[in-house]
């Protein structure tokens, strides 16, 4: 390639082409099983190019272009850049490769402060706290939506933990205890947030469809919960007539 920052682009575009396996062949050809790129530079057009091809058996590469861009007597170095940046994005939408996403550390959720209504980052420490296997999925939804959705965490992994517990209630009497007063005590202790994730996402979404195993081994265990017992029923009762509430549990954000 006769051009002039020929190295610093190559520098440049390095890192993409390792990250998806090519392997440079002669005349600035880089090849990797299905696929052959090519960066080339047109004198003529003064343009630099990302040409693209697949390969046959027997048969001379055809490449096509997939990106150009104009590059001149008035531009840099530093110009060099923007150009790289298009062709990486463009070769990763013709290969369907998405960007690796860079690795961030995500903090944990904290406790409440002494004498404050407990949260709903607090409640999710508590939550991490008792089942652990689920702080990996927490990290995976604050990395990608740098948010945590709450609903969609505890419509999954909430009902999950109740659904599991209720579904051998003898086996698993003292845990399903537990996890009953530890969703009382948030209840009466939290915000509007967390009392509205604990009767309208847990138990709603838990017993929706679902009301015999609520009444006969949930609701005698609530019976010294008076505010819970009431609040978790009539939440277990709407839901189940309520088509909009079930969608969150049929078709949460995180699968």
């Amino acid at each position: 390639m006769d051009f002039k920052y020929e190295k610093e682009l190559n520098t440049l575009l390095s890192p993409i082409f390792e990250e998806l396996e090519f392997k440079k062949q002669e005349e600035d050809i880089y090849l990797k099983e299905g696929y052959a790129a090519k960066v080339t530079y047109d004198k003529d057009a003064a343009q630099l190019l990302l040409l693209g091809a697949k390969p046959k058996e027997g048969e001379n590469l055809e490449f096509i272009t997939l990106s150009s861009w104009l590059f001149d007597d008035t531009h840099t170095e530093k110009d060099l850049k923007a150009v790289a940046i298009d062709f990486e994005e463009t070769l990763r939408e013709e290969l369907g490769a998405k960007k690796q996403r860079a690795a961030k550390k995500i903090a944990m959720p904290g406790k409440a402060a002494a004498g404050e209504s407990q949260t709903i980052e607090s409640f999710t420490k508590v939550f991490l706290d008792m089942y652990p296997k689920y702080r990996n999925a927490y990290k995976d939804m604050m990395a990608e939506y740098d948010s945590f959705l709450f609903v969609d965490f505890y419509s999954k992994y909430g009902v999950e933990v109740m659904r599991e517990l209720c579904s051998d209630a003898e086996e698993n009497e003292r845990k399903l205890n537990k996890f009953l007063s530890f969703l009382n005590k948030q209840y009466t202790e939290g915000d509007r947030t967390v009392a509205a994730v604990v009767t309208s996402v847990i138990f709603a979404g838990a017993f929706y469809n679902d009301r015999k195993t609520f009444d006969d081994v949930v609701l005698p265990k609530l019976c010294d919960m008076t505010y819970l017992s009431k609040a978790a029923a009539t939440s277990v009762e709407r839901a189940s007539k309520d088509k909009k509430l079930q969608q969150i549990f049929t078709s949460p954000v995180i699968a």
